[in-house]
């Protein structure tokens, strides 16, 4: 009997058993000739379908060693997606996180009861990086201006609460956006693509002119989605 195999039975537990394996496992599927490494589990660890002396046992084995391959040589097949959608996630979290877009404070105007404090610790909250606050604030503000709604959206996305920012940015589109169409535009699309909505994402930055803001931007990401 191989070494390999009295470790094998010898072994505490069934996860111990299956982290046994994997070490032949993955150098095996390293190797060019992946289609022969039956034979090698053979050559170099004693493992066959089957034997005289240790059928049954071998049997048992013989499926678990398939059955880590299978899982090993799955990873390897979808490990260039997952470091793609990963790098292409992290590109957009550092373009919402790189430059907070900030609040130029307290406007003049008449206002509801209750609703200029409410303003101003939103703002001061918001400022202070403070954003999954500031929302709150901002949402509790009885009268909202397109701006307090704009910056309540915005603060949701930078507090990573990516569906509400997407619900509060299309109502601003339905009820128009004025002064900050393109940075709702901006801000949605990123919302989109990191709440997994790629392909919404992508009809939003397509409608993004060369003149506007994050035009750049906008064209290298949807370089990375297609």
């Amino acid at each position: 009997m191989s070494d390999f195999l009295q470790r094998y039975r010898k072994a505490s537990s069934e996860d111990a058993k299956d982290q046994l394996l994997k070490d032949p496992v993955r150098k095996i599927l390293d190797q060019k000739s992946r289609e022969r490494w039956s034979d090698k589990l053979m050559s170099e660890y004693g493992i066959s379908k089957a034997s005289s002396s240790t059928i049954k046992t071998n049997r048992r084995l013989w499926i678990r060693i398939v059955s880590v391959a299978a899982g090993i040589a799955m990873l390897i097949a979808l490990l260039p997606l997952f470091e793609t959608n990963s790098s292409s996630e992290q590109h957009i979290l550092s373009l919402v996180q790189s430059q907070p877009i900030a609040h130029p404070g307290v406007t003049k105007g008449i206002a509801a009861e209750g609703d200029v404090q409410l303003r101003a610790d939103a703002i001061s909250r918001y400022n202070d990086s403070q954003y999954a606050k500031a929302a709150e604030y901002f949402g509790m503000i009885s009268e909202k201006t397109t701006e307090d709604q704009f910056f309540q959206a915005t603060s949701d996305l930078y507090a990573s609460n990516y569906e509400a920012a997407i619900n509060l940015y299309r109502d601003l589109q339905t009820e128009g956006p004025g002064q900050f169409r393109q940075e709702i535009n901006w801000f949605l699309a990123l919302a989109l693509i990191l709440d997994g909505q790629k392909g919404r994402a992508k009809i939003i930055l397509e409608s993004i002119g060369s003149d506007e803001w994050h035009a750049n931007d906008a064209k290298e990401i949807l370089d990375d989605l297609r």
